[in-house]
């Protein structure tokens, strides 16, 4: 019956998601300028549709200053359109991940150890935690990913995932498995609809996996730090869980990173935690974002 609702129907699922009256929920109001939606009441807006009228709409496709009435011919068109199910779990299976953390103890901590003088600073920030958590740090090496997953400590590296590019690490058949068993990694879109890499994200907290994630959403090798994607704050909120900064501080770059002056046979690095974030339901992702960013930087 709610399928049926058409645009009427709608308005009221909007106003309902904007907390405004519906008689100021018009055809014309635009979701952003006139409605005040910002991305993560978007997404929340998408989500109701869909279990209030049996409708995904790709939240790729819906620009901020959409009116309803184009919310609805959205709608309207997406009623056969089938959507991606289900929560990429078979990485999370124990079999996976004793084989994962078996590769990481015979390859990859043998091989940072070669190329890499690797030290801890800010350990104690995680005593006391119960995760799961998010941790957040930069991306300035090719190597950073096996540099923090071989000196977490193993009760954190057994029950964490890996948040990685789905255009580019997923792109790629092989290096998506090889990702997926040896780091529990799942495909995380750097751009556009973000709205399944969180289901993907909220599957695993739900089931008490951490989740470490490169809210630069790219590799500047050596730096300097990029301005983090805006969909980094988005997932800091809905993730209703704390956020670890962390920073991959370089003091001297291997040369498996970069050839060159600047670059020794062995680099050296040190990993640094930060204080943990928590951010409370509502607030703003844009502001969510830059916090996460500021305490990165300030590391």
């Amino acid at each position: 019956a709610a399928a049926a609702g058409g645009l009427d129907g709608l308005r009221a699922l909007v106003a309902a998601t904007a907390s405004v009256p519906l008689d100021s929920v018009t055809p014309e109001s635009r979701l952003s300028s006139d409605l005040g939606l910002d991305s993560l009441a978007r997404i929340e807006l998408l989500g109701v549709i869909e279990e209030e009228l049996g409708t995904f709409v790709d939240d790729a496709a819906l620009d901020p200053e959409a009116t309803v009435s184009e919310l609805n011919a959205m709608v309207e068109a997406a009623r056969d359109v089938k959507r991606e199910t289900g929560i990429f779990g078979w990485p999370l299976n124990p079999f996976v991940r004793a084989i994962g953390l078996g590769i990481q103890e015979l390859v990859m901590v043998p091989f940072v150890a070669a190329f890499y003088r690797v030290r801890i600073r800010g350990e104690h920030h995680l005593k006391g935690l119960e995760g799961p958590v998010i941790f957040a740090p930069n991306h300035h090496l090719h190597s950073d990913n096996m540099i923090i997953l071989t000196h977490l400590p193993l009760a954190w590296r057994w029950r964490l995932s890996v948040a990685a590019a789905a255009d580019d690490i997923f792109g790629n058949r092989l290096r998506g498995l090889g990702a997926a068993v040896i780091g529990n990694a799942f495909p995380l879109a750097r751009e556009g609809a973000i709205r399944r890499s969180l289901e993907l994200l909220g599957a695993r907290l739900d089931r008490d996996f951490s989740v470490l994630i490169f809210p630069e959403g790219e590799l500047t090798v050596g730096g300097p730090m990029k301005p983090f994607k805006a969909g980094a704050g988005l997932i800091a909120v809905e993730g209703a869980t704390p956020v670890v900064p962390m920073k991959v501080r370089i003091n001297r770059l291997s040369w498996v990173d970069r050839q060159g002056p600047g670059s020794s046979l062995r680099g050296d690095v040190e990993i640094v935690f930060g204080e943990p974030l928590y951010f409370a339901s509502g607030t703003d992702a844009s502001a969510a974002t830059d916090r996460l960013e500021d305490a990165v930087a300030a590391l």
